[in-house]
């Protein structure tokens, strides 16, 4: 279920069940990641941001 988009300093999300943003792995230096965003079930893209960004995380476990 895709959590919305980005998490806000108040700590609310917007399009939650529309729209998902999610972390990956993959850091960009010390300060920033990338993230993936699947808008509508459509497309799926992917950008960097600052890791001060409130996006969900997806956990896989082994």
């Amino acid at each position: 279920m895709p959590g919305g988009e980005y998490g806000y300093n108040i700590g609310s999300f917007d399009d939650v069940g529309d729209r998902g943003y999610w972390w990956s792995a993959t850091e960009i230096g010390s300060g920033g990641a990338y993230f993936r965003n699947i808008d509508n079930f459509d497309h799926v893209f992917e950008y960097g941001a600052d890791k001060e960004r409130g996006f969900s995380v997806r956990c896989v476990r082994n």
